[in-house]
């Protein structure tokens, strides 16, 4: 998601200085729709991540770890 997030982003830098402007300015519109939407995707997608405090996430983060290192 963030890298078609990026890609929007430079596409609308870009096509911003086209012309004519009136039928780039739909298409301005459209992506910045499209980047609302992956934003709000992302954010549902990364909640749970930041849910918990760092330290509790990385101590997780540790043990699973260690056992998926313990089980290969």
């Amino acid at each position: 998601m963030l890298g078609t997030d990026h890609d929007l982003n430079l596409l609308s830098q870009v096509i911003a200085e086209m012309q004519p402007k009136r039928e780039i300015r739909k298409l301005v519109q459209m992506i910045k729709h499209r980047r609302k939407r992956l934003g709000r995707l992302a954010a549902g997608l990364g909640g749970p991540v930041f849910a918990e405090p760092a330290n509790i996430f990385c101590s997780n983060l540790h043990r699973a770890w260690q056992s998926w290192r313990v089980g290969h």
